[in-house]
């Protein structure tokens, strides 16, 4: 991963600064709530219809909150704008390819704020299995995530078998101005001949905003060598809380160059105080997603720390962002968090109970983790990260990560008063000395007033997209944060 190089450009009236850098089918509301939403919206539902799952206030005239939020996933190749299975090709022009985005029939419009906000943007694509028609390996793609107009992000990186492969991307965008805008990802290919293409599927995008009230914090480097030694990435970063804070934080790590098999282990301290079970395990490039909770009001100090399993390894281009959310506020909910550091092998038997969201087709599902949350009254945007450490992978490391959610409401339209969804399925390729899977999840207008059963699973492709047969993961901790904003239960229909 590399920068692009591109000028600088301010925000109109809304950036302090502007970000630039050089994970999965996602929560699907359920049947019960869709069919609500239908009946309300008293019209056609195009924009659920098509994957769109924006927050506001009021459709009409179009109004936002104080927390906006968007999901928009492409899980169906005749969605609108744009589709599942979308192939980006290389052109001489070096053109761009929109490859996803807000609702066509709403514009396009996918972030509605009531208030001048924060906002903590995800965004993900499967890379396709698709071997006759991908790119040679070391062909380089460029991906942006755009506000409007501005780009708030934007990253290069090579294309690497084998296939398919979640790409996970995230960033946090300060001093939004209240009003309407338009949140989208964009790909392109670097490199030719013009028979270079790639194929993406389940093209995913999630914002989440809080006022600006709250703050925000970014840390960039150029370059940096780590040994087994905590190593400081970044300078320590103070934080003023005015109040009790919960922290996300999403980092952003190239590894130019590492020692055979040796592994990054990165970790955020507050107040110079690093945590080694929070540590988050990585072997190549890539995103991390992590939080800490319940930090107390004060002055604090925010540092990012890396450190080798062994040996060196050189790092290109480290981006660093925190944004904070009131621990509670009118109906904000306090973070929780679930965690398992068990050692557990998993392998192609899978449980003898299987997750009711996610088929066994492929490969049998093996639960890691499992909680529940404290109820609260009311319907919520739901903010997920997640965590699963692989130390080994013995043969097959084609791998499936999915989130559940059961709840029960008493709720006269839920069915047997039972719902089900996930929030979130991604997929990775393990090598044999292992790795760290860190993502992200999400969920729109989901109530919690008797609690939901969260459960946290793995398992071994098998038979698919010639996955062979047979292997074994080590897996170790493993752990899942969640925090709940209020939401109107009002989508953009």
């Amino acid at each position: 991963m590399t920068r692009s190089s591109f000028p600088a450009r301010e925000y109109p009236s809304a950036y302090d600064a502007l970000q630039r850098r050089s994970v999965s089918a996602s929560m699907r509301t359920t049947l019960a709530l869709f069919a609500v939403l239908l009946l309300a919206a008293g019209a056609s539902a195009a924009c659920l219809d098509n994957g769109h799952y924006t927050m506001v206030a009021s459709p009409s005239p179009l109004t936002g909150t104080d927390y906006p939020y968007t999901e928009d996933l492409a899980s169906r190749p005749d969605q609108l704008p744009i589709g599942d299975g979308l192939v980006v090709a290389y052109h001489d022009d070096l053109r761009w390819t929109k490859v996803q985005s807000g609702c066509a029939d709403s514009g396009e419009r996918n972030v509605i704020a009531s208030t001048d906000v924060n906002l903590l943007l995800r965004a993900s694509f499967d890379l396709a299995y698709a071997s006759r028609d991908t790119a040679v390996d070391g062909t380089r793609y460029e991906v942006q995530l755009r506000l409007d107009d501005a780009v708030v992000l934007d990253e290069v990186h090579p294309l690497a078998a084998p296939y398919p492969r979640s790409q996970r991307f995230g960033t946090v965008v300060r001093n939004v101005a209240a009003g309407v805008h338009r949140y989208s990802m964009w790909l392109r290919l670097l490199d030719g001949p013009d028979t270079n293409r790639v194929t993406l599927g389940l093209q995913w995008i999630t914002a989440q905003g809080v006022p600006r009230m709250y703050p925000t914090l970014h840390a960039s480097r150029d370059a940096q060598r780590v040994t087994e030694t905590w190593t400081p990435l970044t300078d320590e970063l103070p934080l003023a809380a005015l109040q009790a804070l919960d922290l996300a934080f999403v980092s952003s790590i190239d590894v130019a160059r590492a020692d055979d098999d040796a592994k990054l282990v990165v970790a955020w301290s507050v107040d110079r105080r690093r945590i080694d079970g929070r540590a988050l395990t990585l072997a190549a490039t890539g995103t991390l997603f992590d939080q800490r909770p319940r930090v107390t009001r004060g002055i604090h100090t925010l540092r990012l720390w890396a450190r080798t399993t062994h040996g060196t390894i050189d790092l290109a281009d480290i981006r660093a962002n925190a944004i904070a959310f009131p621990l509670v506020r009118g109906r904000v909910v306090p973070l929780m968090e679930a965690r398992d550091a068990t050692p557990l092998e998993v392998t192609g038997l899978g449980d003898a109970v299987q997750p009711e969201t996610m088929v066994p087709i492929c490969g049998r599902w093996t639960k890691l983790l499992d909680f529940d949350t404290r109820p609260s009254d009311g319907d919520f945007s739901w903010l997920l990260h997640g965590y699963v450490e692989l130390s080994r992978a013995i043969g097959n490391g084609y791998i499936q990560i999915g989130i559940q959610a059961i709840r029960s409401q008493a709720d006269p339209d839920s069915h047997g008063n039972i719902e089900r969804t996930d929030m979130g399925i991604l997929q990775a390729q393990v090598e044999p000395g292992g790795t760290g899977v860190s993502f992200y999840g999400d969920c729109s207008a989901w109530g919690n007033s008797g609690g939901t059963h969260m459960s946290l699973w793995i398992r071994l492709i098998e038979g698919c997209n010639d996955a062979p047969f047979g292997g074994t993961l080590s897996v170790g901790t493993r752990w899942v944060a969640i925090k709940l904003f209020p939401s109107s239960n009002i989508h953009i229909p």
